[in-house]
């Protein structure tokens, strides 16, 4: 692309957000595209790609509905490509080639796309394991201490 040449914002997207510029549009549409994200794509690259400046850049960032809609697209687009990660995820589970370490992961990965795992709410039920192991625990250590059973 030419040195401040415009990039034309798809019209479908640039209809999703009609009070915003087409500048804009396209910063969404750079920001959320998970491709771009591989590249590690530097601000001064995309003000230049879409013919703003870096301030420019800096005051998009800074307006709530265009985060908002960086992370409604990319979220969107992340379902789109949400049967192609299955399939790889599923595809490492079952190669005989995955090391273990890949091979866990994968499956931890898989379980939680499918909302099978919840580290919140294992960590949740490690933590009452814990609890309950730790007063049985201590409901040992007085048996052994006062030599009777206590149940």
């Amino acid at each position: 692309m030419g040195r401040g040449r415009k990039v034309v914002a798809r019209k479908d997207l640039y209809g999703q957000y009609p009070d915003l510029s087409e500048a804009e549009v396209e910063y969404i549409k750079i920001k959320s595209d998970p491709e771009n994200t591989a590249k590690n794509l530097t601000e001064e690259y995309i003000a230049r790609l879409i013919g703003v400046n870096k301030k420019t850049l800096y005051n998009f960032r800074q307006k709530p509905e265009i985060r908002d809609a960086v992370i409604a697209e990319t979220r969107r687009k992340g379902a789109d490509d949400f049967p192609n990660v299955a399939g790889r995820l599923l595809k490492m589970i079952n190669d005989k080639d995955t090391k273990n370490n890949d091979k866990i992961n994968a499956i931890k990965l898989y379980g939680q796309l499918f909302g099978l795992i919840d580290e919140a709410r294992d960590k949740a039920v490690d933590k009452k394991i814990g609890e309950k192991s730790s007063l049985e625990d201590k409901l040992r250590r007085m048996k052994s201490e006062y030599g009777r059973d206590t149940d």
